[in-house]
C-alpha cells in the first residue's frame, strides 16, 4: 500500500462496492447491473459546526474529501466504514458532535465519496434532491458488474426540489 492510500470496508451494499482502482487508489465499483437512469446512492448530507470542523480538518478523511457544500462543512453519511490508518484521526472524529449522534460505530460515508473523476465519457451523475440535504448519483448510461462508476467533477449536478 501506497502512503497516501487508506483502507475501507465494503459494506455489502447491494450494487456498489468500494475497491482499488489502478492508477487511482480506491474507487465505486458496481457488483450488479445499474441501469441507465437509476439512482444507486442517496445519503443524508449533514452540516458540521464550525467547532467540529475545528477539531477534524487536518484529518485524512478530511484530506482527502474536503466535506464542502457551498459554503459550510458537510459530511455525507452512508453503510462504508471509513478505516483509519492513524488512531489520533479517528479520536478526532470520535470527539465531534456529529460523529457522535450520527456514527456511533464509525465514521460511515457514502459511497459518492469514492467515485473518481473522467472528464471523457462519466457513466454517472450527481443528484441533490431537496436541494442539497442529501446527495445522490444517477446512472448516465447502463453500468455493467465490474465496472467502475465514474463522474465528471466539474459537471454541475441535477438539483431538485
Amino acid at each position: 500500500m501506497r502512503a497516501n492510500e487508506f483502507v475501507i470496508e465494503n459494506s455489502g451494499r447491494g450494487k456498489i462496492e468500494v475497491k482499488p482502482s489502478p492508477g487511482k487508489g480506491n474507487g465505486l465499483f458496481a457488483t450488479q447491473l445499474i441501469k441507465k437512469g437509476e439512482k444507486f446512492i442517496e445519503s443524508p448530507s449533514i452540516i458540521m459546526s464550525d467547532d467540529d470542523w475545528q477539531k477534524v480538518k487536518n484529518t485524512e478523511p478530511s484530506k482527502l474529501y474536503g466535506f464542502v457544500a457551498d459554503d459550510e462543512h458537510a459530511v455525507p453519511f452512508g453503510p462504508i466504514l471509513f478505516k483509519f490508518n492513524n488512531p489520533k484521526d479517528k479520536a478526532a472524529w470520535a470527539s465531534t458532535e456529529i460523529c457522535k449522534k450520527h456514527c456511533p460505530n464509525g465514521l460511515s460515508l457514502s459511497g459518492f465519496m469514492f467515485i473518481n473523476d473522467d472528464q471523457k465519457s462519466p457513466n454517472a451523475e450527481e443528484d441533490f434532491p431537496d436541494n442539497g440535504s442529501s446527495v445522490g448519483m444517477i446512472a448516465l448510461r447502463d453500468i455493467n458488474p465490474g465496472e467502475e462508476i465514474t463522474k465528471k467533477y466539474n459537471m454541475q449536478g441535477n438539483w431538485t426540489k
